[in-house]
C-alpha cells in the first residue's frame, strides 16, 4: 500500500515563533519571542547589504547556529536563499578551510577565532573566501588590518545583540564608522540610545554608548554597565582596560566586579610573550607590583584589582563569547574549600593551573596539626570538580585503583 503524500500548509508568518535565550551573562536568561516574519524580515536586509558579494558561495562557520548571529548567517539565511551550507561546527579555521576545499565559501567567524590568526594560518585559503563574517563584539583594529594584509580580505563586522537581531555593520580597513543596516533606526534619548528594527518585537535600549559622527555614522564607546561603583567612587572598566593594554606585558584583559560584603575589582590577564618572560622573572607578586604602579598614574589606589589572575587566553563559550561565568566562578570560589588560582593555561584538550593552597583550607583541620598534610582524596575530589568545571563532561568519576607518578597527574600542585 502505497500512503498518501503529506499535506503541506503554508506557513503563516505572523503566528511561527522561535524561542531564543540571552546568555544571561548579566543575569537569568531572558527568553526572546522571534516569528518567522522578523526572521524573514532581517535575512532579506543581509541578502540586499552582501548577497551580491557572496554570489554562491557555500556559507561554512566556526561559530554555533546556537546564537543569535550563527542561527541566522550559518543556518536560516543559506536556507532561505537556496544556498549551500555546512551543518558541520568548524573548531579551526584549518578544519573549516580543509572541509571547503574546492569551493568558494563565506567564512562565519568571530573575533576571538580571527584574532588567533597567525603566520601559519591557511591565507591563501582565506584570500579565496567570498567575504569573512565576525559578530560577538568589536573585531582589535590591528586584527583587522593584519587579515587585510596577509588575504586582502576586509572582515564584515556585524553589531547586535539576541535581542535587537543587527542593528550596524563596518568594514573598518575602509571605514572604522558603524553605519546602521537598512531599516534600523537609531533614536538618542538623553544617554542612550533607543533602537527599532522590523525584527524586533518593541524599542530596545542600547546597553552601548554611541558617539555620532554626522547623522548616519558613529563610534563604540563601551557599555553603559562598565561605569561601576568601588568603595563609593566611580570607575569606567572600559578607561581602565584600555590604560591596562597600553602595557607591554598585557595582550588583553577582563575586569569583574565581584561580589560581597565589600565589592572588589577582579583582573583577568592575558599576558604577551613579554609579559609571560617578565612573569617568570619577576614572579607572580613582582609582576602584579608593576601592573599596580601602572595602573597607580590613572587611578586612586582603592580603585586598583584586589585579585588577580594569568591566563594565556580569555576563555570562550560554545558560541565563541567570552565565558564570563566561567570566569566568575574561579575568580569567586569558597576560599576555605578551594585553592587560589593564580595561573591557567589552556590548550585545545587540556588545562593545567597554577594554585596556592593557603593554610585556612578545612582539609588541614586535624590532619595533622604539627605536619598539615593535604589529603590525596581532597587532590582527586578538586581534579574532579575542575575537570567537571572546564570540560562540562557528564561522566561521574567512580574511584580508582593505582595512582602511578610515572602516569599523568590528575592534578599538579605548584
Amino acid at each position: 500500500m502505497i500512503n498518501a503524500a503529506p499535506e503541506w500548509n503554508a506557513c503563516i508568518l505572523g503566528q511561527g515563533q522561535l524561542v531564543i535565550y540571552t546568555s544571561g551573562s548579566t543575569g537569568q536568561p531572558k527568553a526572546i519571542v522571534k516569528t518567522v516574519a522578523q526572521l524573514e524580515a532581517e535575512i532579506n536586509v543581509l541578502e540586499q547589504c552582501w548577497g551580491d558579494k557572496i554570489k554562491h558561495a557555500a556559507i561554512a562557520a566556526t561559530v554555533s547556529h546556537q546564537h543569535i548571529y550563527g542561527l541566522l548567517f550559518k543556518l536560516l539565511w543559506p536556507l532561505m536563499t537556496g544556498r549551500c551550507f555546512h551543518s558541520s561546527l568548524y573548531l579551526s579555521p584549518e578544519a573549516l578551510f580543509k572541509a571547503v576545499a574546492g569551493q568558494t565559501c563565506c567564512w562565519i567567524a568571530s573575533p576571538a577565532q580571527l584574532k588567533r590568526l597567525d603566520a601559519q594560518s591557511p591565507w591563501h585559503a582565506i584570500e579565496a573566501t567570498a567575504a569573512i563574517f565576525s559578530s560577538g563584539g568589536a573585531l582589535a583594529a590591528d586584527v583587522a588590518k593584519k587579515i587585510h594584509q596577509y588575504s586582502g580580505q576586509s572582515v564584515i563586522e556585524v553589531y547586535g545583540s539576541s535581542e535587537t537581531g543587527g542593528i550596524a555593520w563596518r568594514q573598518q580597513c575602509e571605514d572604522a564608522l558603524w553605519q546602521p543596516l537598512p531599516q534600523v533606526q537609531l533614536t538618542q534619548v538623553e544617554q542612550t540610545v533607543v533602537c527599532r528594527s522590523p525584527w524586533i518585537n518593541a524599542a530596545v535600549t542600547l546597553d552601548d554608548v554611541i558617539e555620532w559622527q554626522g547623522n548616519t555614522r558613529f563610534k563604540l564607546l563601551g557599555r553603559l554597565d562598565e561605569i561601576v561603583k568601588i568603595e563609593e567612587k566611580r570607575l569606567s572598566l572600559a578607561e581602565m582596560t584600555q590604560v591596562l593594554q597600553q602595557m607591554a606585558e598585557v595582550e588583553a584583559s577582563k575586569l569583574m566586579v565581584l561580589p560581597g560584603k565589600r565589592e572588589r575589582l577582579a583582573a583577568v590577564i592575558v599576558l604577551s610573550p613579554h609579559g609571560a618572560e617578565q612573569l617568570q622573572r619577576l614572579e607572580r607578586r613582582g609582576l602584579i607590583k608593576r601592573i599596580r604602579e601602572h595602573l597607580c598614574h590613572h587611578f586612586e589606589t582603592v580603585l586598583l584589582p584586589r585579585k588577580w589572575l594569568f591566563v594565556n587566553r580569555l576563555p570562550e563559550t560554545p558560541q565563541g563569547k567570552m565565558d564570563t561565568t566561567l570566569l566568575r566562578t574561579l575568580l569567586n570560589q569558597d576560599r576555605l574549600r578551594y585553592p587560589l588560582i593564580q595561573q591557567i593555561v589552556f590548550a585545545s584538550d587540556s588545562v593545567k593551573l597554577q594554585i596556592r593552597i593557603q593554610a585556612a583550607l578545612q582539609y588541614f583541620d586535624g590532619h595533622f596539626p604539627q605536619q598539615p598534610i593535604l589529603p590525596g582524596v581532597t587532590q582527586l575530589a578538586w581534579a574532579d570538580y575542575y575537570g567537571h568545571l572546564f570540560f562540562q563532561f557528564s561522566v561521574v568519576f567512580p574511584g580508582w585503583k593505582r595512582l602511578s607518578s610515572k602516569k599523568s597527574l590528575f592534578l599538579t600542585l605548584l
